[in-house]
């Protein structure tokens, strides 16, 4: 994978980790995920939102802009997410696939290589969502917008506005857009299989 291509990677990564903004009720306790900030109704819209998917198996996140295009499945338990996966195109029939689990690193399978790679925390590639619930991070969230069928929640997170849209009926997430990126979100009946990230590099 080339510069660039981790710099897309790296923006997608960005999107879904920091996909808003707010401690989800009950299951997940307040220390979990960092402080937040912003307009009090925004802030008990994220909390509805989280706990819309207690029990979701699964979400899917498919991330498309800037001449990138991901899909990032969430593994999901009690409204948390605890595994992730993450598939990168880079052309047919290359792909980079990463991989996260419950206590855990994340793991990198390049197309051009047969074993998988450790990624460090620190590493803007690395899977972060494990232990949180779908909405979670540091940012401010504003006053929803409500219409018909949809509300707009928009988010400010290191200067980056982002709009989540939310069905009104099930409270669970439509899409989220950024400046020329758009995540639109699937929920999974079943729990899907994520692969075994061996043999180790």
């Amino acid at each position: 994978m080339d510069r660039q291509e981790r710099s897309l990677l790296r923006c997608a990564v960005a999107i879904v980790a920091c996909l808003t903004l707010a401690p989800a009720a009950g299951a997940v306790r307040a220390s979990a995920v960092p402080a937040l900030s912003g307009d009090a109704a925004g802030l008990r819209l994220v909390g509805q939102v989280n706990r819309s998917y207690a029990t979701t198996p699964a979400v899917r996140i498919e991330v498309a802009g800037g001449g990138f295009t991901g899909r990032f499945t969430s593994v999901m338990r009690n409204g948390v997410v605890v595994a992730q996966q993450a598939i990168v195109d880079e052309g047919v029939p290359e792909r980079t696939l990463l991989v996260r689990r419950e206590h855990q690193g994340t793991f990198v399978h390049d197309p051009d290589r047969d074993c998988w790679t450790f990624i460090p925390k620190s590493d803007p590639q690395a899977l972060t969502d494990i232990g949180k619930p779908l909405l979670s991070g540091p940012g401010r969230v504003s006053r929803p917008r409500i219409a018909a069928t949809t509300i707009a929640l928009t988010i400010t997170w290191e200067g980056q506005a982002m709009r989540a849209v939310i069905d009104k009926r099930t409270m669970h997430l439509r899409r989220f857009e950024a400046t020329g990126y758009v995540a639109r979100f699937t929920n999974l009946s079943k729990r899907p299989a994520l692969p075994t990230s061996q043999p180790r590099c």
